[in-house]
């Protein structure tokens, strides 16, 4: 007897088609500007992404192809080079990509607000000779 792959399921159509629909309208629109907390996750990840690329130095690439580093040095640089190039766009296109799915930005941006807020209450209570209200 064959077994048939079920057909998909009509409500998982529509949420990833509405998922879709998001995904275009956040691009369409141009992205916020990060605060201080969005660019300092960014340099985080800036940060993290060479370090790890660094410890793939062409060294220890090449002692792992000990022939093509013997008699094609150029090459497999080369082949190295691109390799590199292509992790580092690859992992920035995913952070990127997490970045605006789950709205990060907007978020880390809304926090700053917020502390900015509170600060000023804050200082605007203490100027005015007042206490500042604990919990």
């Amino acid at each position: 007897m064959e077994s048939r792959p079920n057909p998909p399921d009509a409500s998982r159509v529509a949420i990833s088609s509405d998922q879709e629909l998001a995904v275009e309208q956040a691009a369409a629109e141009p992205p916020p500007q990060p605060g201080p907390r969005a660019r300092a996750l960014q340099k985080v990840f800036d940060n993290a992404l060479s370090a790890s690329l660094k410890a793939c130095s062409y060294e220890n690439f090449a002692a792992c192809f000990p022939t093509p580093a013997r008699y094609v040095p150029e090459r497999l640089e080369g082949l190295w080079q691109n390799m590199m190039a292509r992790i580092r766009e690859f992992a920035q296109r995913e952070f990127e990509a997490i970045l605006s799915e789950r709205a990060v930005v907007p978020a880390l941006n809304g926090l700053d607000r917020l502390i900015a807020e509170a600060r000023a209450r804050r200082d605007s209570t203490l100027s005015a000779g007042g206490e500042v209200p604990v919990a």
